[in-house]
């Protein structure tokens, strides 16, 4: 076994994948990635709406209370 299989971070890009790749409990990072974006629009859209019933302050407020709820459940 070499030096770098037992330091995962500090080891070359092939082996971090390896070990990133062998847990069966990780999120792809495209997965990640996409699932961003859509969550980044999907919040935009949903708040242009609400600007029509609310000031932007208030917008922001409740896009925040929403996330921090999410965050918490999660």
């Amino acid at each position: 076994m070499s030096a770098h299989a037992s330091r995962p971070l500090g080891a070359p890009v092939a082996v971090r994948l390896t070990v990133g790749l062998a847990r069966p409990d990780a999120v792809p990072p495209p997965l990640l990635m996409l699932l961003g974006m859509v969550s980044t629009q999907v919040g935009a859209a949903v708040a242009k709406q609400l600007f029509a019933s609310t000031s932007p302050g208030g917008t922001t407020a409740l896009r925040l209370g929403l996330g921090a709820t999410l965050a918490r459940r999660a």
